[in-house]
């Protein structure tokens, strides 16, 4: 995994253990540091999350499609930036070099917080933390490198259990803005609720992190967005022994 390989990221986030070397290191070292006994306190503790996922509740509604979120020249000045590092499959607000740039995904997060206050925290009475727990980064989804992203929960395993690797399970609402529409596939789909999203340029799209969902096969081009999660607001210091698998708290969407 030193290298991106899409079919083993989707494996060990959705919980699964490939049978090689590498992955039976980090269970090592997850072992070593007491990754059992995180497991174990977390799996008590994230009743707390389930009770705010379920305030919000499991239906279509509660994917929120905010159009023209984002204007169209903002749009094209960060796909600009994107295409200018096309080498890479993400790109990290920290690393991001351009001023102006890293100004505009800054103020963006501050716009996206107050959505998620008007159409979340005061609609169903959920609180999140005001700072997203994972910052605003940009993936470049290439039709060659990155076909398809499987069917999983951002912040469970298959089964429903608390993702505990890199405390995913903290991800509670996934939020994406779009910031190009010249490519073909890509549709964002919710297999549970038979719905598939063709997002337009400059939408913001956020849902409940547990949901199951996909990308569909990019046939064409290259998918540019910006992507943070933000998590609820409950008191929980168990995340900070948690082990960063891979030295990556990266995901995608």
């Amino acid at each position: 995994m030193d290298k991106f390989n899409n079919d083993e990221y989707v494996k060990i986030k959705q919980g699964y253990e490939p049978k090689n070397s590498q992955y039976s290191r980090y269970v090592e070292e997850f072992d070593r540091i007491g990754y059992l006994r995180a497991v174990e306190r977390i799996s008590k503790r994230y009743p707390k999350y389930i009770k705010e996922f379920e305030k919000i509740g499991n239906s279509e509604d509660t994917i929120k499609i905010i159009p023209n979120f984002l204007s169209n020249d903002d749009c094209k000045i960060m796909s600009d930036f994107i295409q200018k590092n096309n080498d890479k499959v993400l790109i990290e607000k920290n690393s991001i070099d351009d001023e102006n740039i890293y100004k505009l995904v800054s103020n963006i997060e501050i716009s996206m917080f107050k959505k998620v206050l008007e159409n979340y925290t005061q609609k169903y009475n959920v609180e999140f933390e005001t700072d997203p727990i994972m910052p605003a980064h940009f993936v470049n989804w290439n039709y060659e490198k990155n076909k398809l992203l499987s069917i999983h929960s951002d912040c469970e395993t298959p089964n429903g259990d608390p993702a505990i690797p890199n405390g995913y399970y903290r991800y509670n609402l996934s939020a994406l803005c779009y910031l190009n529409n010249d490519y073909e596939g890509g549709e964002l789909y919710f297999p549970d609720l038979n719905k598939t999203i063709k997002p337009k340029l400059g939408d913001l799209i956020m849902f409940p992190s547990r949901f199951k969902h996909g990308v569909q096969t990019i046939k064409k081009g290259f998918r540019h967005t910006l992507v943070l999660w933000y998590t609820f607001n409950i008191k929980d210091n168990e995340f900070l022994d948690i082990p960063v698998l891979n030295g990556n708290k990266i995901l995608f969407n």
